[in-house]
Order: structure tokens, then C-alpha cells, then sequence
């Protein structure tokens, strides 16, 4: 983000006394976390699905072959949740935190530059929600060129 060049110079903003950079080098690390967390937890649907196989394998040598069918349709179930269900819930349930971790963290930058600036104007004056708003308060009231970031703004 920048400021658009003609606001630049008349600007109040000094983004290591506001601390807007050190605020920045905390969001990128929230976002690590975050990342390492999904990384983690991957490793362990991986991990799992390895002991399933490995159970079923050893359950499959110790019973005669009429069996084979019953033993994996036993595991069908733990072997789909697994696989398919978990995973999804905490991939969506991820996505879904990042989301609402990007809104509060863009809410927090705007109140920054709302004191930064001394504007009356604040984020809950405009209208609007979440995201986008902060995106509005940002270009309009804080003077940042978002236009590079293209159509992911919209």
C-alpha cells in the first residue's frame, strides 16, 4: 500500500511512529501461525490415514481372504472422515478465520491512520461492512493508492 503521491507530501502519517510497521511485521506473523498450524494439522490427517492403512494391512494378513471385503468396509467410515470430512472442516474452517482475522487486522490499520492523520472521520462513519469498508476508509479518508492490488479488492 502507498500513498497516492499528491497526499504523500501533505501527509501526517509516519509509519514508524504510529507503529504501523511494527503492526505489519505482527500480521505477517499471524499469518505464519496460521500457516504453520494448517501445515501441522495436514501432517496429521497424513499421519493418520498412514495408522488406518497400516491397521487394515495388518488385519488383512491375520484373516483369510473371504474377509478381505468386511475388513475394509469396517474402515470405510474412519477412512473417509479422515480423508474427505476433517480436512474439509478444517480447511474451510481456516479460510474462514483468515477472513475474519484480515477484516479485524484491516479494522485495527484504520484506526491507527484515523489517529495518525487526526481525521474525525472514522471507519464506522462510512458505509458499508467488514473488508471492503476498511478497503473505503483506507483509499478515501486515508489517501493509500489501493489500485494496484487490481480486481482482488472487488
Amino acid at each position: 500500500m502507498t500513498l497516492k503521491s499528491d497526499e504523500a507530501e501533505n501527509s501526517k502519517i509516519d509509519f514508524f511512529v504510529n507503529g504501523v510497521i511494527f503492526y505489519c511485521k505482527s500480521v505477517k506473523y499471524d499469518l505464519f501461525v496460521f500457516k504453520m498450524f494448517h501445515n501441522e494439522t495436514e501432517a496429521g490427517w497424513e499421519n493418520r490415514g498412514e495408522e488406518l492403512q497400516n491397521k487394515i494391512e495388518d488385519y488383512l494378513e491375520s484373516h483369510p481372504e473371504e474377509r478381505y471385503q468386511e475388513i475394509v468396509e469396517s474402515f470405510s467410515e474412519e477412512l473417509h472422515q479422515n480423508q474427505i470430512t476433517y480436512p474439509s472442516i478444517h480447511r474451510e474452517s481456516l479460510v474462514i478465520t483468515i477472513y475474519n482475522s484480515l477484516e479485524a487486522h484491516l479494522n485495527e490499520l484504520c484506526r491507527i491512520i484515523s489517529e495518525s492523520i487526526n481525521n474525525r472521520i472514522k471507519l464506522k462513519d462510512l458505509n458499508g461492512r467488514g473488508i471492503e469498508r476498511a478497503f473505503l476508509y483506507l483509499t478515501k479518508v486515508g489517501g493509500f493508492d489501493l489500485s494496484r492490488m487490481g480486481t482482488e479488492l472487488a
